[in-house]
């Protein structure tokens, strides 16, 4: 059914088979349906077969012929691109003026509105000659007659950008006909190599292919032909001829195939020479079957039997064989990486980046003899509070918002409870749900809040001002944390109902690394000769933050590492301790959850983003490095053309730019260094040489219009090397905990406190003074108390913005605080329908709640340590490294080399630290590390695993897909050697021409870079990876 025929020679397809004698129906071309034929009265149609083949090879010939054309045209028009550039150099560098004054030989300039250059210098009273653009010279000519030529400079420039558009017009046409033809070519090697290209083209090698499975079905075609015309006595000698004819086909692509090579490995030449063989040796088999046994007359016989069991067996062993070479392959493949890992490439890959961050100063680490010396508790800073005793009337609600005022700190800050309820010991955390009480969270029917009202204070109240554990500081220093509660305490003293104040101090924490002593760091040069000696003398924690932006609210984090170390110390010389937020600048240098312009304007703080001369813009995504160096281009010479001057962002060593870069656009860090990807976001900086020149490019309309109407946003040079500081730290920070020989884990499983229990800081989490809830609302932003209360509830006591997100709120009662306690791994973040009824059962107003674009969950997290996004990513990159210890304890130590017994020598890699002053050396359960990494990247995108952010599950697995990626280049590149790609030739020819392609240019990742001309320059590599066609660089 469906098969093409012939019925006396018109074509048409069948529809019909009843099985009978007699059994088809033929539809012909023009809609006609033909009577019952006889199957002698149909024969097939061979030439549809024939004119698809024809025509896909016609087509896939064209295709390569437009691929060709569009890349030489691209690769002509990125030349005229390099000759643009080199001459507006060139004229810029001439048009500038000299420090003598005079005009030198060659110097462009303009007589009576006429272009020229400086031919003729005698040094006389008139001493220039100038040619002019037409070729004219003019005579001797004073100095006041020749004015310097500022506009070709421009006319060069622009030139330039105009060939660079039309570069990247011509490259997106050679890309989508490249593209057209990649998965027929990149199988095969390129046509270049000794001895120049010869046809037919290697890369073009699927031509070939067709063609042989063209012939060989012709072959089966004609036989066909012959043997339905021919008499039944020629059939025996007419397929002895065409088998012939197949062997000679075959035989003939087998000799071409071994003299051309054209596959990348050298295993696929013996896998297609093996199969060429196979397919000879059974058609040599069946005519040696049929001309003994006549065509299968004879039924009996065990040399029938013989020959049918040895053809079964030879096709047999062909499909064996070739699935053996394929295993084989992949296996190898495997253990190269496996090798490669624990070898030199993965010391280059995972500890390169990591030592260069550390010693530009993105990557800190601290000085463990500092951390353990008791000097260091009066640099840290402490849980701060501020505890009083008033005699108040007022609601509590009402309460805080008046002393938040007086004192200058937020409200959500201050916790308010009845003097004799205070003194009472507090009762211990309500004990866990059962399991369907858990499942049904979203449903907990929480009592009607709005019965309450407001809480009826005693006469004596308990009022804390909660400095850190809030951020109430302008800078969450020892020093800044002393100073605010000073502050707060001689402003309370001001108060007539006072009783008593005082401020209570508890353990030491670690703030943010913008916060940290200087004292606290290695010196950038000492850390990374400390993790270059590659005894894992670097420790690495992995923990769980427990509130965004201070993780360590109570200090109990810092109890537990400070136990662990003490006992882990013991003379073992410099150690250094990486704690990512103290190590890592964070992009947020102020609370985060302050609105941003009431931070300045709360706190009263200093502001120390630094000079105000970047500018951070957004503007289309582009696909290619070229589209996106346009786009700067475009950028400079609006500068240019407003006399804007440019500064170096290089200027900033920690960011790890080698060379000049005033812009910076549509890329990210990559392994520590910077480069353009199509997959970034499309965020851009550019740095101005002073502030007043970036305020003015700010305000520019035509740049807010080619940033598509957004305006661009001002940073200062701190806030601008925090930020980029932070995503180069980003990009290595996964190699810091995958690191064979670098670094040991520290890992805290357990939430801080008595092992097993939480101790939750009562002021987060409370059934008297209220829980804090963030609710992620842009609608609420704006939202003061009393419309809060009229939309929540009453049970609100206290409201502040979280950014430009939405507000946090603290919430009074019991049912709220169990709530919180109650979250399992399934629990929180709430959203869409969840979050309202969620945020609905603690403040009872469902009915104006019920928003799908409402997110809520507790400040304060409970979420366990197993199903935390960065935990587990941490903890996975550790187990990976220890399965691969633990394959080599398996081999005997005659087997391994000096790398490998260096690793096996150089101390625990994964420690538990729950359990303060006894650590727990952690083995991996038996598993192969590609096993762990799909298990990990599996857990990273599933729903069991939580982020504090929304880009952070993107983020992290970009993290995994980057180090696969740089691990897969790296092998490819030592594929040569270990799975003998090509000839040996082929691999000289192959170096000769990557050396071609390096040759005066800086292998580095691309970067849009400026010359103190201030003229803009792409640099890019295309290297050749073995069986994967042209990489980018």
């Amino acid at each position: 059914m469906g098969e093409y025929v012939l019925v006396n020679g018109r074509p048409g397809r069948i529809t019909t088979d009843d099985g009978t004698g007699n059994p088809y129906k033929v539809t012909f071309d023009n809609g006609e349906v033909s009577g019952w034929l006889d199957p002698r009265d149909v024969t097939q149609d061979a030439t549809r077969a024939t004119k698809l083949w024809l025509f896909l090879l016609f087509r896939f010939r064209r295709l390569l012929g437009e691929a060709q054309v569009t890349a030489e045209n691209a690769a002509a028009a990125k030349a005229k691109v390099a000759a643009a550039e080199a001459a507006a150099k060139d004229v810029t560098q001439a048009a500038a003026p000299k420090p003598t004054g005079r005009f030198r030989m060659g110097d462009y300039v303009m007589v009576n509105g006429r272009r020229g250059k400086i031919a003729s210098d005698n040094r006389t009273s008139n001493p220039y000659k100038v040619t002019f653009d037409n070729g004219e010279v003019s005579g001797w000519l004073y100095p006041h007659d020749v004015t310097r030529d500022v506009t070709r400079a421009a006319d060069a420039a622009r030139a330039a950008w105009a060939a660079r558009a039309e570069a990247v017009r011509l490259q997106k046409e050679a890309r989508r006909a490249a593209e057209a033809v990649r998965y027929l070519t990149e199988r095969y090697r390129s046509d270049d190599g000794m001895g120049g290209a010869r046809w037919p083209l290697c890369s073009q090698w699927q031509l070939v292919v067709w063609a042989r499975q063209g012939l060989l079905f012709l072959v089966s075609f004609f036989m066909d032909f012959v043997l339905w015309f021919s008499p039944y006595e020629a059939h025996r000698t007419a397929r002895y001829v065409f088998a012939a004819l197949a062997i000679a086909v075959l035989g003939g692509f087998w000799s071409l195939q071994a003299r051309r090579q054209p596959y990348t490995m050298r295993q696929q030449h013996w896998l297609e020479a093996f199969l060429y063989a196979v397919d000879i040796l059974a058609i040599v088999g069946a005519c040696v079957y049929g001309a003994l046994t006549h065509d299968g007359a004879v039924q009996d016989g065990p040399m029938r039997l013989a020959l049918e069991l040895g053809l079964g067996a030879l096709l047999g062993a062909s499909m064996l064989v070739a699935v053996l070479v394929v295993g084989v392959d992949i296996a190898r493949e495997r253990q190269l990486i496996r090798k490669a890992l624990i070898d030199g490439i993965g010391i280059q890959l995972i500890d390169e980046p990591i030592v260069a961050a550390i010693r530009d100063g993105a990557v800190r680490l601290i000085d463990i003899d500092w951390l353990l010396d008791s000097r260091s508790d009066g640099q840290l800073p402490r849980v701060t509070k501020v505890v009083a005793r008033l005699a108040s009337n007022e609601p509590t609600s009402v309460l805080t918002r008046r002393l938040a005022t007086h004192c200058g700190t937020s409200s959500i800050c201050i916790t308010v409870e009845a003097a004799s309820a205070a003194s009472v010991t507090s009762p211990p955390p309500s004990p866990p749900p059962s399991p369907p009480e858990v499942a049904a969270l979203a449903e907990v029917q929480l009592e009607n809040w709005s019965s309450l009202g407001h809480v009826t204070p005693k006469s004596t109240v308990v009022v804390t001002f909660h400095l850190s554990t809030f951020e109430e500081a302008a800078t969450l220093t020892a020093a800044d944390l002393r100073h605010k509660a000073e502050t707060v305490r001689d402003r309370l003293a001001q108060l007539p109902e006072l009783e008593r104040v005082e401020i209570v101090t508890g353990k030491p924490f670690l703030p943010h690394c913008q916060n940290m002593p200087p004292e606290a760091f290695l010196p950038p040069v000492r850390a990374a000769d400390l993790y270059e000696r590659r005894r894992r003398g670097v420790k690495v924690v992995s923990y769980c933050w427990r509130i965004s932006g201070m993780p360590d609210p109570d200090g109990f984090t810092l109890e537990k590492i400070r136990g662990s170390l003490q006992v882990m110390k013991r003379g073992d010389g410099d150690l250094g301790l990486f704690v990512d937020f103290a190590c890592i600048p964070q992009l947020f240098a102020w609370p985060s959850w302050y609105a941003p312009e009431a931070i300045i304007g709360r706190l009263g703080a200093e502001a120390r983003q630094g000079p105000p001369t970047v500018l951070k813009f957004e503007r289309e995504r582009v696909a290619t490095e070229d589209e996106a160096q346009v786009g700067v281009d475009e950028l400079v010479s609006l500068c240019e053309g407003k006399e804007w001057e440019l500064a170096s962002i290089a200027d900033f060593k920690s960011l790890g730019l080698s060379k000049h870069v005033s812009v910076l656009f549509h890329g990210r860090y990559h392994n520590g260094a910077y480069r353009f990807d199509e997959g970034a976001s499309a965020e851009g900086y550019v740095r101005f040489r002073t502030a007043d020149d970036a305020k003015a490019a700010r305000q520019d309309p035509k740049l807010t219009r080619m940033c598509g109407g957004k305006e661009p946003k001002l940073m200062g040079e701190h806030v601008f090397e925090n930020e980029l500081k932070f995503k180069r730290a980003y990009s290595v920070m996964g190699s810091l905990y995958a690191s064979a020989t670098g670094t040991c884990v520290l890992q805290l499983t357990d939430p801080p406190g008595k092992l097993g229990h939480d101790v939750v800081p009562s002021e987060l989490v409370s059934e008297r003074t209220g829980t804090v809830f963030v609710v992620q609302d842009e609608s609420l932003k704006d939202k003061s108390l009393e419309e809060l209360q009229k939309l929540l509830g009453n049970s609100v006591l206290a409201c502040e913005k979280k950014g430009s997100t939405g507000v946090v709120v603290r919430v009074l009662g019991e049912r709220a605080a169990r709530a919180v306690r109650s979250l399992n791994e399934r629990g929180y973040p709430l959203q869409t329908s969840a979050a309202t009824r969620f945020i609905a059962r603690i403040t009872c107003y469902a009915r104006s709640l019920r928003r799908k674009d409402r997110v809520v969950y507790p400040m304060y997290n409970l979420r366990p340590y197993g199903s935390r996004g960065w935990p587990t990513f941490e903890a996975s990159a550790a187990s990976i490294v220890l399965a691969h210890l633990k394959k080599l304890k398996r081999l005997p130590k005659k087997a391994l080399t000096d790398k490998q017994k260096q690793l096996l020598d150089c101390g625990p890699k994964l420690i538990n630290i729950d359990v303060i002053d006894a650590p727990r050396v952690m083995e991996v359960v038996a598993q192969s590390p590609g096993r762990l990494l799909r298990e990990c990247k599996k857990l990273l995108l599933s729903k069991r695993i939580f982020f504090n952010g929304n880009g952070d599950r993107k983020d992290l697995v970009q993290l995994l897909l980057d180090f696969e990626d740089s691990i897969a280049v790296e092998v490819d590149q030592k594929r040569a050697k270990h799975l003998k790609l090509t000839t040996e030739d082929l691999v000289r020819a192959r170096r000769s021409r990557e050396q071609r392609h390096t040759v005066n240019e800086e292998l580095m990742p691309t970067q849009h870079v400026s010359v103190p001309t201030r003229t803009i320059h792409v640099v890019s590599v295309e290297l050749e990876r073995p069986g994967s066609g042209k990489i980018r660089i």
